[in-house]
């Protein structure tokens, strides 16, 4: 271990001499290529050098003062050094990510969202004799509806009645996974999303399922057992103040209907395009809200910068016909899965594509469409 004095100062070498300490090396400027791991460098250094000492492993100790205005950039001698309460003090420096306060129009984003309050009702069920449907979405989604209608008719009112495309449905459906290999007490775990004004019907709701597990759904209404259910808000996390774009993988985990030009696109979506479709959803779910055309103009102008790398890529048309009770038919259903690599992502669009992994994308969301998921290129590769 050495112990390194660095200093120019003649008053500081001299108080040094007359501390109970002692140093082996003595320097008027430091080169850190010739610190090892354990050694003691005390002076006054840059910044970077310092942290460069303890990212090699020594101590970095500085020669503090409480200096007066006045003798600022003047040479101390021993007794003004005395004066000014010369002292050592051990610190341990790092270099890290260059970070700036949340840009506006972040700050606006978070606004938006503090007026959307988001709820999760979440089951916890066991197989009773359900038997695996056509397209599970629409069985649960039609199973739900009858139930709201015949004992919450206020509550299908507000969550089926109206013109769906005027403004999307206040809520989402996450229905269950199986088919008919699932075993007879088998556990399965489904959601229900309720955003905006939808929240507060989360009663209502919670009643419904346990009367629909009872009532049954799908095929010979099979039914089910609850073994619980929580209600709980979903609070998003604060972004990281970060000035910097990513790499993000958007995964379209169930199948994602969405329309260009008034036809359903079967190709990969623009960025450009996913933020058009969340804008539009966030405002129809806050009918009482403008998103300001400032942050909107941004958000598009930032969204037609991104690249999408086809190559890294994998997204397929996934077909789910229906069949509508209202109009005695099957009808053609489906959407876009798989997988899309965005390069050079902005840090507002990241914050926009998660706060979309609860308000889903597209249409037919309360089937349980348009459920996406974003990673970091990190998490991806995990």
């Amino acid at each position: 271990m050495t112990v390194w004095f660095v200093s120019r100062h003649p008053g500081a070498l001299a108080w040094a001499q007359t501390q109970p300490w002692h140093y082996d090396q003595h320097c008027m400027h430091l080169d850190p290529q010739h610190i090892a791991a354990g050694d003691v460098v005390i002076g006054n250094l840059p910044v970077a050098i310092a942290a460069e000492v303890c990212q090699r492993g020594a101590q970095f100790v500085n020669l503090s003062l409480k200096l007066p205005a006045h003798l600022r950039g003047k040479e101390l001698s021993l007794a003004e050094m005395q004066l000014c309460e010369a002292q050592l003090e051990a610190y341990d420096i790092r270099k890290q990510a260059l970070r700036w306060p949340a840009p506006t129009y972040i700050d606006a984003t978070l606004a938006l969202m503090a007026r959307l309050p988001l709820v999760e009702i979440k089951v916890k069920a066991r197989n009773l004799g359900l038997r695996a449907p056509q397209n599970i979405g629409s069985a649960w989604h039609g199973a739900l509806g009858k139930v709201l209608h015949d004992y919450h008719p206020i509550v299908y009112a507000a969550l089926y009645d109206g013109d769906a495309a005027a403004s999307p449905r206040p809520y989402v459906l996450r229905p269950p996974r199986y088919d008919d290999t699932l075993a007879a007490d088998a556990a399965f775990t489904f959601s229900v999303l309720l955003l905006g004004e939808g929240v507060q019907h989360a009663t209502a709701l919670t009643d419904a399922l346990q009367t629909l597990s009872t009532l049954g759904v799908g095929p010979g209404r099979g039914r089910f057992s609850i073994e619980a259910i929580s209600c709980e808000p979903i609070t998003l996390p604060r972004p990281e103040h970060s000035v910097t774009a990513s790499t993000l993988s958007v995964l379209f985990h169930t199948p994602t209907l969405l329309k260009q030009g008034n036809q359903h696109l079967k190709e990969m979506p623009s960025m450009l395009l996913l933020i058009k479709r969340i804008l539009g959803r966030v405002q129809g779910l806050l009918p009482a809200s403008t998103i300001p055309e400032d942050l909107k103009q941004h958000l598009l102008q930032q969204a037609s910068n991104v690249s999408c790398s086809l190559a890294e890529s994998a997204l397929s048309w996934h077909s789910t016909p229906r069949y509508s009770a209202r109009q005695k038919a099957w009808m053609p259903f489906g959407g876009l899965c798989g997988r899309l690599l965005y390069r050079q992502v902005p840090p507002e669009l990241e914050l926009w594509l998660k706060w979309a992994q609860w308000l889903h994308v597209g249409n037919k969301t309360t089937f349980g469409h348009g459920e996406i998921r974003v990673l970091s290129e990190s998490e991806h590769n995990l």
